[in-house]
């Protein structure tokens, strides 16, 4: 019970179980008690004829029924699932006749499921320490700009675009209410209603590089320790350098214009903006190219007689005009300027 909330929570729990309520698997699961709560049993094949070689015969794995577990992680292969009435006994041998593949992302289901993995192996884990990592890492993959100021309509947005989401909304996978990502404010900040289930999907959803990258700094996460951006653990808090997340870099780098940077994104013009105001060598850079691509435009037009006495006034064109102010040693020497002048006679 990592996710308890604390000690005198768990505290709480344990008794309960003790006496055997006939609550205490909600309370510690913290779900309603008036929602019927439904798991599907999960397994995987490949697992089965192994054990069928080392036991003589199949076995349900734990590590297949944790939360977010939709792959197997020794074979790296989609799990199957079966409906489970909770009324009867089911062997894997009797279920995966019926069993059905868990249709997912394969990438996004071994992370969740190693996530889950990691989570069983924690006593105690401060939900403090993950909601300022998870803040963190959403300012450096460009989900969010600032810790204190994120838009929920923005993050569910990010959230329903994720593979991750389509992963909840897989029949079999038994997270189909965490699939809209209304929930996520709510784990941020309100802590009403928190869950390992939601820590690994939400974890699963930040867009990392690797599955051992997201293994390490989810362990960090829940151990509480901070790191910096070379994986060192810092001593104090330092203020980190104002850089754009790595991924508008690349986007940036990429594009010519601020439409097809805003596509590569996926956000608005205001959100680059924002973006290249916290990066002033990335602003300047990109700036830089722009005025680069422009004026070669212009050049362009302006040797092959796409402006000149024959086509509309000169000083009507907004590239001239452009030109004009920004470049004007380049804008004398084309010659436009003696053209553009009025006859006295």
């Amino acid at each position: 019970m990592p996710f308890a909330g604390g000690p005198g929570e768990r505290q709480r729990i344990v008794a309960a179980a003790a006496r055997r309520a006939p609550l205490w698997t909600r309370a510690a699961l913290q779900f309603s008690r008036s929602r019927h709560v439904t798991h599907p049993l999960r397994l995987c094949p490949a697992c089965i004829e192994d054990d069928r070689g080392r036991l003589g015969r199949p076995i349900w794995h734990v590590g297949h029924q944790l939360p977010g577990a939709c792959c197997c992680l020794t074979h790296g292969c989609h799990l199957h699932w079966v409906k489970n009435s909770g009324k009867r006994f089911l062997s894997p041998d009797q279920a995966v006749e019926g069993a059905q593949r868990i249709r997912c992302d394969l990438q996004a289901g071994l992370v969740c499921a190693a996530l889950g993995r990691i989570a069983t192996g924690f006593e105690d884990i401060r939900q403090d320490h993950l909601v300022r990592a998870t803040l963190k890492r959403m300012v450096e993959g460009g989900i969010a700009h600032s810790v204190r100021k994120i838009g929920h309509l923005r993050l569910r947005s990010w959230f329903c675009g994720s593979a991750v989401s389509m992963l909840c909304a897989a029949e079999g996978s038994g997270l189909a209410n965490l699939a809209d990502g209304r929930w996520i404010a709510g784990q941020l900040w309100r802590h009403h209603h928190s869950n390992a289930a939601r820590w690994i999907v939400l974890w699963a959803a930040l867009e990392w590089e690797s599955r051992a990258q997201a293994e390490f700094s989810f362990t960090c996460a829940c151990l509480g320790r901070g790191l910096d951006g070379n994986g060192q653990e810092t001593l104090w808090d330092q203020p980190a350098a104002e850089r754009a997340p790595q991924k508008v870099s690349s986007a940036l780098a990429a594009s010519a214009t601020y439409a097809e940077a805003m596509q590569r994104l996926g956000c608005s013009r205001s959100d680059l903006i924002r973006w290249l105001d916290k990066d002033s060598a990335l602003r300047d850079d990109w700036h830089q190219r722009l005025d680069a691509r422009r004026l070669a435009y212009v050049l362009h037009r302006i040797h092959h007689g796409l402006i000149g006495p024959a086509s509309r006034p000169v000083k009507e064109d907004p590239d001239i005009r452009w030109l004009q102010r920004h470049h004007p040693q380049v804008y004398a020497r084309t010659g436009l300027a003696t053209s553009a002048q009025r006859s006295l006679f």
